[in-house]
């Protein structure tokens, strides 16, 4: 009767925590766009409940020890070079934290990916309903915006961009893009291929009509190395009709939709357009000269930006559109070092998991979730390179929550050793 308490009671938490993330990673709109923290704190009051109100629901031993030292170096970065709002990053990544710490299960996992998919489909739907209802999202959900969102809206649609429910094209593209990390791995592993390929067809296109030509890109190619990956496993049995598959249609999809996809990669010119990130990466490069080693200070970038851009010091999050310079001029050195052996180090630890799952003959389930950890991992590694996923609230969890699915299953393994 015990156990069946503390059932009941763990299957509530894990409601509360899916429905928890599922509004962080997607909650862009209204209140939730406006103030970017809300949903910070709210998940970290949910995570700190759990973590120290369920003891058996916390595993802090298990969290990588190059996170534990990147986290301190940014909170001394917080404490000595800027107080007055690095605070906000030190909260971010103190949620991250306790992602990792959680003690979650794949069934956990395989529900909020699911969750997320589905929602995901949901904005892709509202994507391309936009390319016939211009005024969709400012028309019928104005009550949600402010007019600084509502003004973002149109002018992403008058540059050919459609920002869907999201209210933004770079925020709409990342949701979508998580929905295809998790669809890329259904289509593999999963039955209904014709339903599941549908699906990744759709939230494709959605992708497109965004008008995002770094996740265009990126999407593209992380699918091929993933399949890839599993072409070496072997496990199912239509992996080369898949692959096959894909060879075929890219290029009759690049050919029906050439002149599309030249347009939103050009921005209408005639070369490659950086859409003025040069400008946003020259303060970063400037900065980091300034203090190459130990960095200016978490959360200081957009003070510089502001000096420049208008003059009267601190207004609003503008972000280097490059995570990696932002860290090197805030973190200097020191810093984007620590963050690389950090991100790298889970790559490596994913795959070989990958890999002795495989071995094993493992769940389907442990299988998938880790597939779909990697493929988040790597877009959100190669998007860092022209946006802000590791400063934007919504997709650092994003990237915590994803990575924390590895914990999950190396957490599994250790358990089964024990007990054998």
């Amino acid at each position: 009767m015990k156990k069946k308490k503390m059932d009941i009671h763990s299957c509530y938490l894990d409601r509360i925590l899916i429905l928890m993330y599922s509004i962080m990673v997607f909650g862009y709109l209204g209140p939730l766009g406006k103030y970017r923290l809300l949903t910070i704190y709210i998940t970290a009051i949910v995570q700190f409940a759990i973590l120290f109100f369920c003891k058996r629901r916390r595993r802090f031993e298990d969290v990588n020890f190059f996170w534990i030292l990147f986290f301190t170096y940014v909170f001394l970065s917080f404490l000595f070079l800027n107080r007055k709002n690095g605070y906000e990053y030190v909260l971010m990544l103190a949620c991250g934290m306790m992602a990792l710490a959680m003690d979650q299960d794949d069934c956990f996992f395989s529900r909020l990916f699911k969750v997320w998919r589905n929602i995901a489909v949901v904005f892709g739907i509202l994507t391309i309903i936009n390319v016939f209802i211009p005024n969709l999202v400012y028309g019928y959900f104005s009550f949600l915006l402010t007019q600084a969102q509502i003004d973002t809206i149109q002018n992403n649609i008058l540059l050919g961009g459609y920002p869907g429910i999201a209210g933004e094209v770079s925020f709409n593209c990342f949701c979508i893009a998580i929905g295809i990390a998790v669809q890329v791995i259904f289509l593999y592993f999963e039955k209904q291929k014709v339903r599941n390929f549908f699906i990744l067809f759709l939230l494709f296109i959605a992708l497109l009509l965004t008008g995002k030509r770094s996740m265009i890109l990126i999407l593209p190619i992380v699918s091929i190395i993933i399949f890839m990956l599993l072409a070496i496993e072997k496990r199912n049995k239509y992996v080369r009709e898949i692959l096959t598959l894909l060879i075929i249609a890219a290029p009759l999809v690049y050919l029906g939709l050439r002149d599309e996809i030249t347009l939103i990669l050009t921005k209408g010119g005639t070369s490659l357009a950086l859409s003025n990130r040069d400008w946003f990466w020259n303060i970063a490069e400037e900065m980091f000269r300034k203090h190459p080693f130990w960095g200016n200070g978490i959360n200081t970038y957009d003070f510089m930006y502001n000096e420049y851009k208008v003059r009267n010091g601190y207004v609003y999050f503008a972000g280097a559109h490059n995570s990696y310079l932002q860290y090197a001029a805030e973190l200097g050195a020191i810093g984007l070092g620590v963050f690389i052996i950090c991100i790298l180090s889970e790559i490596i630890r994913t795959i070989k998991k990958i890999n002795l799952d495989f071995k094993k003959h493992s769940s389907l389930i442990s299988i998938e979730n880790l597939f779909i950890s990697l493929y988040a991992q790597l877009f959100c590694i190669l998007y860092a390179l022209s946006e802000n996923p590791f400063y934007q609230p919504q997709q650092i969890m994003t990237y915590f929550i994803v990575i924390s699915c590895l914990r999950c299953c190396r957490r599994k393994e250790k358990d089964e050793y024990f007990i054998s």
